[in-house]
């Protein structure tokens, strides 16, 4: 169960809602400081979240197909 504005929630309402979302996106729309760790967790609770790769960046965007 994931708490109502908790840094998970607001993460899964922006991939609902908005759409992709970037690690540099989820700080600049104050989504989520720790985006990298929250992934995992919504994968883990049984969410289908994708994560593609940013060529030659270290980022990924993370988006709910």
């Amino acid at each position: 169960m994931i708490k109502k504005n908790s840094e998970n929630w607001r993460i899964l309402r922006h991939l609902l809602n908005v759409g992709s979302l970037t690690a540099v996106q989820a700080v600049k729309d104050d989504v989520g400081n720790n985006l990298r760790s929250r992934v995992p967790e919504l994968v883990e609770l049984g969410f289908d979240i994708q994560s593609t790769p940013i060529p030659g960046k270290q980022h990924c965007v993370y988006s709910i197909p």
